[in-house]
């Protein structure tokens, strides 16, 4: 026999049940968001632009999707929904380089300032990637895409905030810091090759 009754036992499981659901749905997306995005970044290595575009497409409705759920409940705004924010913006701003085009802002990217700002910083993985590439290839637009790194290196030196507040970013910026070094010299090699 029960001595205390729980108040809205039922109701308090059907929410948490609801809950979960939501978090599982909004799971799904963001990986599904993310592989997405890690394909758009390889089409783009490949320079497959049309596949990349299709691809980038996609992940502008998965975005819209994630969005429309953390609007309206914002305690699933996690682990796994930053991570593809800033997978996202990551994906974009390499289509945007490859393209040669302005990179897009957090607000036209409709993303958190600290989500564009560590995608941001994971960009320039790719740049350095693509720089090499280049390098195998033909060389072309190296020294542009290294001055990309560089001005994007030093907006996040300017960014001085706890990591409590962007984590990770420390990390990122002292991981950029050695790959700027690294392909600084392979270049200083090429240039001293290629005379």
């Amino acid at each position: 026999m029960k001595i205390y009754n729980i108040p809205l036992r039922d109701s308090l499981i059907e929410v948490l049940n609801r809950k979960e659901e939501l978090r599982n749905r909004i799971f799904d997306l963001c990986r599904k968001g993310i592989r997405s995005c890690a394909r758009t970044i390889n089409a783009l290595h490949r320079s497959d632009i049309d596949k990349a575009e299709n691809l980038i497409t996609e992940t502008e409705e998965l975005r819209k999707q994630i969005a429309k759920i953390v609007l309206g409940t914002p305690w699933v705004y996690h682990g796994i929904v930053s991570s593809f924010f800033q997978e996202y913006t990551e994906a974009h701003l390499f289509y945007c380089i490859c393209k040669d085009l302005p990179l897009k802002s957090y607000k036209e990217l409709a993303v958190r300032e600290e989500d564009y700002i560590l995608g941001l910083a994971d960009l320039t993985g790719e740049i350095s990637r693509n720089i090499l590439d280049s390098l195998r290839k033909d060389g072309k637009n190296i020294y542009k895409l290294f001055q990309i790194m560089e001005d994007i290196y030093e907006f996040l030196v300017e960014i001085d905030t706890p990591d409590s507040l962007i984590p990770g970013l420390r990390h990122k910026k002292d991981v950029l810091r050695g790959q700027l070094q690294k392909i600084r010299e392979i270049l200083v090699l090429y240039k001293i090759n290629h005379r």
